[in-house]
């Protein structure tokens, strides 16, 4: 690991963001490199994880199109955390200037919106850390050092970072440990993860809202076309693709089991599927989401589309659906179906402006 972070650190000085010779070798590094590294000692980090290491993964990330100013590499429970964007995970830093990385426990401090990452809201954040902080209250106060406040110098992003951090290691790059060394404190940091999912678990963490309930926010600012009327919203291109693609997938499949016969809805119809069984039509509305439970916004086009064809509507939620981004392609998978037929979101459960339905408690 020491000779990953020190390379990687020496490239930030040579920093492009366009994909020259040394930001494609950082890439490697990040991506591929540091995480086998890390990788090697995954018996420990999973001991020191417990209950939440069998699902431990590793990643990096350089930037989706344009070279990131800030990368980084993390380890995480995949079910805990899916995406670098969500839950509580640790993560390796290096900033602009190439002069020290950071190992830090943070919670996903992003969403993805317009082509761009931006920083989730500033109290929301708060709330988190603060929750974080309780719960390691002792350990922080035993290691004070942990608490460094640490500036990466990136600008409004590497600010959200730093904000997210509950714990934070600094590694100067003149004075890097060994590999032992680091994976010593990544142990470490990972019993700490592991004491925040257990916080989870007791229901003593507040839960951060998913993206869509930020694009719901967003419009409600006045924010307009920003993610709504769409499925897989708040994610990346790529992973926005891969759900929509599984929701629809998903939805067909699943009215095909119940006997309807499945076709994609004419072209310039803002629903998504006609379904037909024995003489009887429904229009469908799929919604995927990799949140298990969020309000579902509806833009006003499906809202009049919706209006003009009942009763024969329905939604179609697919909700929890997993995204596996390790490979060149991000798949997505699984998911909890539930149908709503027929679907007619009266005004008791829209709440105003952004039209956002709450669906009824299943029973």
């Amino acid at each position: 690991m020491r000779d990953e972070i020190a390379e990687i650190l020496r490239l930030q000085r040579q920093y492009s963001a366009l994909p020259t010779p040394a930001m494609q070798r950082r890439g490697l590094l990040v991506r591929r490199l540091l995480p086998a590294a890390l990788m090697r000692g995954r018996a420990r980090l999973v001991r020191a994880l417990g209950a939440h290491g069998e699902d431990l993964r590793a990643e990096g990330r350089d930037g989706l199109g344009s070279k990131a100013r800030l990368p980084w590499t993390r380890f995480h429970s995949r079910a805990r955390s899916p995406s670098a964007r969500q839950g509580w995970y640790c993560v390796y830093l290096f900033d602009a200037a190439g002069e020290a990385a950071y190992l830090s426990l943070a919670h996903g401090s992003t969403f993805y919106e317009d082509g761009a990452f931006r920083p989730r809201p500033a109290a929301m954040m708060a709330r988190l850390v603060a929750a974080g902080r309780a719960v390691l209250a002792a350990d922080l106060a035993a290691e004070p050092g942990l608490t460094l406040p640490f500036d990466l110098g990136g600008g409004a992003l590497g600010r959200s970072y730093e904000g997210a951090a509950v714990a934070a290691r600094r590694y100067p790059a003149a004075a890097l440990p060994s590999d032992a060394g680091f994976l010593e404190d990544a142990g470490r940091f990972a019993a700490l993860l592991g004491r925040i999912h257990a916080a989870e678990d007791a229901g003593a963490m507040p839960p951060a809202p998913p993206p869509e309930r930020i694009e719901v926010e967003n419009a409600a600012a006045g924010r307009p076309g920003r993610g709504l009327g769409g499925q897989g919203g708040g994610l990346p291109p790529r992973a926005r693709a891969a759900v929509v693609a599984h929701g629809l997938a998903v939805a067909r499949a699943h009215l095909e089991a119940l006997g309807w016969t499945v076709r994609p809805a004419p072209r310039g119809q803002p629903l998504d599927l006609v379904a037909r069984r024995r003489g009887a039509r429904l229009h469908v509305l799929v919604r995927a989401s990799t949140a298990t439970a969020a309000p579902v916004p509806l833009g006003r086009a499906e809202l009049m589309a919706l209006a003009e064809r009942q009763p024969e509507t329905a939604l179609l939620l697919v909700r929890g659906v997993r995204l596996d981004e390790t490979g060149e392609e991000v798949l997505a998978q699984s998911g909890e179906v539930r149908l709503l037929a027929p679907f007619d979101p009266g005004p008791e459960r829209l709440r105003p402006l952004v039209s956002e339905y709450a669906p009824p408690d299943p029973g």
